[in-house]
């Protein structure tokens, strides 16, 4: 799903109170089930306040090669596989997005991503969010 909204009006804010980060104003945040896994990944980098940019810098570094030693990791299999040992490796290489079942709550600017990835809208109006299909039921005010 993406979130959709014009910058400042509370975006962010509200994945923030989703995952508990934050507390609202008023109400409250339920999930159903109650069970539900909730994961937030944020849009810039958050350290701590004593790390230096040095620190920031080798964990991040530390973070794509650790990325970069698992694709090459897979790719070595693969490129030794055969038969169903290779589907195997290249479903789970294709999977991403896809294949995950959960839903994705995503602040979105890129119109690529909404068109291609999200299956829903969620548009940020003044004190209101209005669900919409896609774009076009954005264009022409069909919330939901």
């Amino acid at each position: 799903v993406g979130l959709v909204g014009p910058n400042g009006c509370g975006k962010t804010t509200l994945l923030r109170i989703i995952v508990g980060q934050e507390q609202p104003d008023q109400g409250s945040v339920r999930f159903s089930p109650t069970d539900v896994s909730v994961g937030y990944l944020a849009q810039a980098l958050e350290f701590e306040p004593e790390a230096t940019f040095g620190d920031v810098m080798r964990q991040a570094v530390e973070g794509l090669r650790e990325a970069e030693r698992q694709v090459e990791a897979l790719a070595r299999q693969m490129s030794v596989a055969q038969g169903n040992e290779l589907t195997r490796l290249m479903d789970e290489y294709a999977g991403g997005l896809a294949a995950f079942e959960g839903t994705v709550l995503a602040v979105v600017h890129d119109r690529y991503f909404m068109e291609r990835f999200a299956t829903g809208l969620w548009s940020v109006e003044g004190d209101t969010i209005r669900c919409y299909i896609d774009l076009e039921d954005i264009r022409r005010g069909r919330g939901a």
